[in-house]
Parts: C-alpha cells; sequence; structure tokens
C-alpha cells in the first residue's frame, strides 16, 4: 500500500488480517492516525507509515497493537513528542522518528519503552536534552540525534543507557564536552561529534568509555589535544580529529591508545610535532597528517618514530613521495603503491562509507558489526 495516495485509513479497516504482521504505508498522504484503524491487527509487529503528513499522534493511536516491535515514522511533520504517545508500545525495539520536525520531546516520553533498543531522530530541531529525556532505556543501545540544533546535554542526561553502544551527535550545536556528559556510558563503542562548534573538552571527559572503539570529532573548532583528553581509552581503535584547528598536541595525548590502529589529524593548524608522540600508538596502521603546515623536517621525524622498526603506518600527503624514496624499507614509488595503494587510494571513500553507513543511517546491530569489522580489517 506504499506510494500512493491514501490520505485516510477507515476504522476496522483491517478487522479481517487478524495475522497481519507487517504493514507497509509509507509515501502516502496520511495526515492522521485514527486509533480503530487498527483494530483486530493483534499480531502486528512492524508497522511503516513514514514520509506522509502526519503531524500528531494521539495517546491511544496505538492501543491495538500494543505487541509491536519497530514502528517508523520517518519523514513525517511531527513537531512534539508528547509523555504518552507510545506508551502502550512496551514490546517496541525499533522508533524511527528522523526527518520530521521535532522541537521538544516530553520528559519520560520513552519511559514505557523498556525493551526499545533503536532510536533515530536525526534531522529534527531539537535544542536541548535533558535528564528525562531518555529515563528507563536500559536497553537501549543505538541512539541517532545528529543534524539537528542541540547546543546542550545535561550531564545527567544519559544515566539509564548503561547498554547504549552507539552515541550520534554529529552536526549539532555543541560548543562544549563537559566532564560528566558521558559517564554513565559505561557500554559505548562509538561515539560520533563530528561537524558541531566544539571548542573546549573538559579533561577527562571521556575516561569511563573503556570500552569506545570509535572516537570522532572532526569538523569542529579544537586548537589542542592536552595530556588528559583522551585518558582511559585504552581500547580505542579508529580516532579522528581532521578539520579542526589544532596547533597544539600535548607529547603524552595519546599515552593510553595502545590499541589505536587509525589516527587522523589532517586538515589542522600543526606545524610541528613531538618525536615521541606517536610511540604509544603499538597498533597504529594509519596516521593521516596532510593538511597541515609540517615543514620537510617531517622525514627526519618519522626516522626518529620508526625507531622500533614497525611497519609503514603514516601517511603525509605532501611529503610521500620523497619519504619513500630517501628511506630504504621500501625500494621505490611503484612498490609502494604495490603495497600499500589500497589503503591509501581507497580511504577517503571508505571513511565516508563507514561514517554514512554506520553512524548516519544504521538499521540494525547485524549491520553496524559487518560495516566496522570491514573497516577494522584493513
Amino acid at each position: 500500500m506504499t506510494y500512493n495516495k491514501i490520505d485516510e485509513i477507515e476504522s476496522d479497516a483491517f478487522e479481517d488480517l487478524p495475522n497481519l504482521e507487517n504493514l507497509y504505508l509509507e509515501h502516502n498522504n496520511l495526515k492522521r492516525l485514527n486509533p480503530d484503524s487498527f483494530n483486530g491487527l493483534d499480531n502486528l509487529k512492524l508497522l511503516d507509515v513514514s514520509y506522509n503528513q502526519i503531524n500528531e499522534i494521539d495517546d491511544d493511536t496505538f492501543e491495538h497493537i500494543a505487541i509491536l516491535e519497530s514502528l517508523n515514522l520517518d519523514g513525517n511533520f511531527l513537531k512534539k513528542i508528547t509523555a504518552n504517545m507510545f506508551k502502550n508500545l512496551e514490546y517496541l525495539t525499533t522508533l524511527k522518528l528522523d526527518r520530521n520536525r521535532i522541537k521538544s520531546i516530553d520528559s519520560g516520553s520513552f519511559k514505557h519503552l523498556s525493551d526499545l533498543e533503536d532510536l533515530n531522530l536525526n534531522s529534527n530541531k531539537l535544542e536541548h536534552i535533558d535528564r528525562t529525556t531518555f529515563e528507563r532505556l536500559e536497553n537501549l543501545k543505538f541512539l541517532y540525534l545528529a543534524d539537528n540544533k542541540i547546543d546542550e546535554i545535561e550531564s545527567d542526561c544519559f544515566t539509564d543507557l548503561i547498554n547504549l553502544t552507539l552515541l550520534n551527535l554529529s552536526k549539532n550545536k555543541l560548543r562544549k564536552i563537559e566532564l560528566n556528559t558521558f559517564s554513565y556510558l559505561k557500554s559505548l563503542r562509538y561515539l560520533i561529534l563530528n561537524d558541531n562548534q566544539i571548542k573546549t573538552v573538559e579533561p577527562n571527559s571521556f575516561e569511563s568509555l573503556v570500552y569506545l572503539r570509535t572516537l570522532l570529532i572532526g569538523i569542529n573548532k579544537l586548537t589542542s589535544i592536552d595530556s588528559r583528553m583522551l585518558q582511559g581509552l585504552r581500547n580505542l581503535e579508529v580516532l579522528w580529529f581532521s578539520f579542526n584547528s589544532i596547533t597544539h598536541i600535548n607529547p603524552d595525548a595519546f599515552h593510553d591508545l595502545e590499541s589505536l590502529k587509525l589516527l587522523d589529524l589532517s586538515e589542522n593548524k600543526l606545524s610541528e610535532i613531538d618525536a615521541q608522540l606517536f610511540k604509544p600508538l603499538k597498533s597504529a596502521s594509519l596516521i593521516r597528517l596532510n593538511g597541515n603546515n609540517l615543514n620537510t623536517d617531517i622525514v627526519s621525524f618519522v626516522n626518529k618514530s620508526w625507531a622500533d622498526g614497525r611497519d609503514f603506518w603514516l601517511i603525509n600527503i605532501p611529503y610521500l613521495k620523497n619519504l619513500v624514496e630517501e628511506n630504504d624499507y621500501l625500494s621505490d614509488w611503484s612498490q609502494f603503491l604495490e603495497q600499500f595503494g589500497n589503503w591509501f587510494l581507497n580511504f577517503d571513500y571508505l571513511l565516508e562509507r563507514f561514517l554514512n553507513e554506520t553512524f548516519f543511517s544504521l538499521d540494525s546491530e547485524t549491520e553496524n558489526s559487518k560495516t566496522s569489522d570491514n573497516f577494522r580489517d584493513l
């Protein structure tokens, strides 16, 4: 029933379909959902009403489909999430609300959704997240808040999200990361803070994220990385600082990053780097430094950094060819391309795919695992 011009569903429209489990009504002209329209759908598990014109939902709208597991409301005209909108959906695991016009969420709006695992609020108009927004969502694994207008997050707003695996806050207006913002997210694996206005990260802000594997904080306004910003991140594998204004990195900034495989410092304002900076990165496979103000002494710096005899792991595009030619670990430029060309030539594509598929529009934990595992195997 998709891609039609349905603007209303009459009462009892589906009463003769008691065994129906999936109902697709996306891309129609529905403005309102009538609770009686779902009479008889006692076994409905999935309801997709995305890309309609729904602008409000009554408290009793879903009372007849109480065992629903997946609800898709993407691309509608909702402006507010009210406290009892989803009160009857205690078995819901997936709720998609992206690409609406949501500006506010009443306190406790999701507290009835004790089984919820995947909540998508991307591309709305949210400005503020408070401590009651996500209360009682102990089973939530994926939370998408990208492309909103969030400029403040209360320090205790993620208190109940003890099983959260992925948090996407990219494309917002955050200016500062405070000490306790993420302190309760003990299970977090992926944290995306790209494309905000972050100037300050308080020391030890990420220290409690002991299982974090990916931290993306590019396209912000950071000017330095101090010795305690990344403290405690011993399982971190991917770290992206690209497109900030970083001029200084404390020599001990990466001290705890023993599992890091990919570090992107490209497109900053670095003019010098301490020769010992990358020493702790025992697992690093790729470091990007292009788009900085580093001078030709980079070759000498790299030689010092390779004192332990590790394999090739640094890419600084302006000096890459000279680096290869002036060192005897690779005989010539063609040998470099043969050995490392796939990484070098496909890195931007893979990173873009990684961000888009894994963080912005991920639909399942399975896909998340598959995408991130592929990236990690590069």
